[in-house]
């Protein structure tokens, strides 16, 4: 079975980094990282990779003294090496312009700590327990220019407890990404889920799209299921339906009488 590659771009300890090496361990998942990029040098997750055997690069922004397009063009070029189809954010602290999202246009997404559209940015946490919520969770969503814009491909809710702090709420919904994240990369890869245009299709409405996958994200060896057609049992034979068999004796009979008639006609020509 063909894989799905992704690339891992991180700046931190990569926990979501390492729930994505996890699934990939199961011969099953139908998704392998290819290369794990963090613009920090020290970052923790960087030893993740290279613990699973993943080849971890550096790509320091700091190198390019504030040049943006210089710095996103050769994170670009690095992925593109690897022959990267899906880059997956986790705990990316960089806000990715469209220098680097046209050229990987519709194949970026993110994981973030929270029910978005709520709370886009950082302290998600602590921003909904001072509003009193009652619900939290996580969502993982397209990329785009726009910081945690994109539209929501799927996302898991926790409950808020009368007790949480930032720090126990963290954690609960930590575990929630870890579960999500796989989760999501994991119906991409199957083409359960497409990103087109910068709008998320599920598999009900691809059916109809079949005929464009290569314009699309769909993986051309992930299977879609056709949808079941009812139509009226036929007989095992033909023979078995004597309404069956009396027309294919007549068209039979008819076409017949057509060739010898055509027959006559040339003899009858050769004759005169």
């Amino acid at each position: 079975m063909s894989k799905l590659k992704l690339a891992v771009l991180i700046s931190g300890r990569g926990s979501n980094l390492q729930a994505l090496i996890d699934a990939c361990a199961n011969p099953e998942f139908p998704a392998e990282i290819a290369v794990v990029v963090s613009n920090i040098p020290n970052a923790q997750g960087l030893d993740r990779a290279a613990a699973a055997g993943i080849p971890a690069m550096i790509c320091d922004h700091t190198y390019f003294k504030g040049d943006k397009p210089g710095f996103e063009n050769a994170l670009a070029t690095i992925l593109e090496q690897h022959g990267t189809e899906l880059v997956c954010l986790a705990g990316f602290m960089r806000i990715i312009s469209p220098v680097f999202l046209n050229r990987f246009k519709d194949k970026v997404i993110n994981i973030h700590p929270s029910l978005l559209p709520a709370y886009k940015g950082l302290d998600t946490h602590a921003r909904a327990l001072a509003a009193g919520d009652t619900t939290h969770g996580c969502s993982v969503h397209l990329v785009t220019a726009g910081m945690d814009e994109g539209p929501v491909i799927a996302q898991r809710a926790v409950a808020i407890l009368p007790d949480d702090t930032a720090e126990t709420l963290t954690e609960r919904v930590l575990v929630q990404e870890h579960i999500l994240y796989p989760e999501v990369v994991a119906d991409i890869a199957r083409g359960s889920v497409v990103i087109r245009q910068g709008q998320i299709e599920r598999a009900a409405g691809l059916l109809h799209h079949r005929d464009a996958e290569i314009e699309s994200f769909l993986i051309p060896e992930s299977p879609v299921d056709q949808p079941h057609v009812s139509r009226p049992s036929a007989p095992d034979s033909a023979f078995d339906d004597p309404h069956v068999m009396w027309d294919a004796f007549a068209k039979a009979f008819f076409m017949a009488g057509g060739l010898i008639a055509a027959a006559l006609a040339l003899l009858a020509v050769f004759l005169v």
